[in-house]
């Protein structure tokens, strides 16, 4: 709860300096008193929406949103994966294979929800997802194995409710199909990501995940990208394979 109770001390002070009790608050806000009270107390997580109207009220000029965005991501990710975020906001370029889920960057909340059963975990990377509103977002390719729109991860809907957003969105996906005659993406995800003149690389092993950033490793995996990638399919015929999946999942008896 180490969100709740920092964000609630941080709100609580705002509120007092700026002379609002907190029925004044939750008017102003358009939340209610109740849950302005459990914020305050500790008990309950705010949402973006919620730190974004308090933030406008109170003029603490995004303070609380960036608090909550913070300390969010500290306590619901690992130790070993908390540079990657402030890594892909600053990318101008990230390029991403994944052989088994859909990749956080892409999860609707719902699939992010059957992967993670967490709330905090799930928010913390739906947050990630922000990189596309920005002001300059990065150029984001995804290639993709086949077998990832197969996998069942959640329910039905879940399903078609990933692979639909999946088709839709801001990124280019490609589909490696299940017939490439390549081996090199069987042992694992990846992703390299571009900083200003420097390549750095997200790795994942079922123990811990890695952030390598010296020149050899990162160009081995960019031969292996660009050779991953020119065995998978067009973007416009990836597009209609998802899409044909997700009516699958549509259509398809629980």
């Amino acid at each position: 709860m180490r969100v709740a109770g920092l964000f609630a001390s941080e709100m609580r002070r705002a509120r007092e300096k700026a002379g609002l009790t907190r029925e004044q608050l939750a008017e102003a806000v358009a939340f209610s008193v109740s849950l302005i009270e459990k914020v305050e107390s500790g008990n309950k997580q705010p949402s973006e929406q919620f730190a974004n109207a308090v933030d406008t009220v109170l003029k603490t000029d995004g303070l609380l949103s960036r608090l909550r965005k913070g300390l969010l991501q500290h306590d619901a990710v690992p130790p070993w994966f908390r540079p990657w975020p402030d890594i892909e906001d600053q990318a101008s370029e990230i390029r991403w294979y994944e052989p088994l889920v859909v990749p956080g960057l892409m999860q609707t909340k719902a699939y992010a929800m059957a992967l993670l059963g967490d709330d905090n975990t799930v928010e913390a990377r739906i947050e990630r997802q922000r990189v596309f509103a920005r002001d300059a977002p990065p150029e984001v390719v995804i290639v993709l194995d086949e077998a990832v729109l197969h996998r069942q991860i959640g329910d039905n809907q879940t399903m078609h409710e990933q692979l639909v957003s999946l088709a839709e969105s801001p990124a280019c996906v490609q589909i490696l199909p299940t017939g490439a005659d390549t081996y090199l993406g069987v042992d694992g995800s990846f992703v390299l990501a571009r900083v200003d003149d420097r390549v750095l690389a997200y790795v994942e092993t079922p123990a811990t995940g890695l952030v390598l950033d010296d020149n050899d490793t990162t160009a081995r995996l960019g031969r292996r990208w660009d050779e991953l990638r020119g065995e998978s399919l067009p973007q416009r015929q990836s597009r209609k394979m998802i899409l044909e999946v997700a009516e699958q999942w549509k259509t398809r008896s629980n």
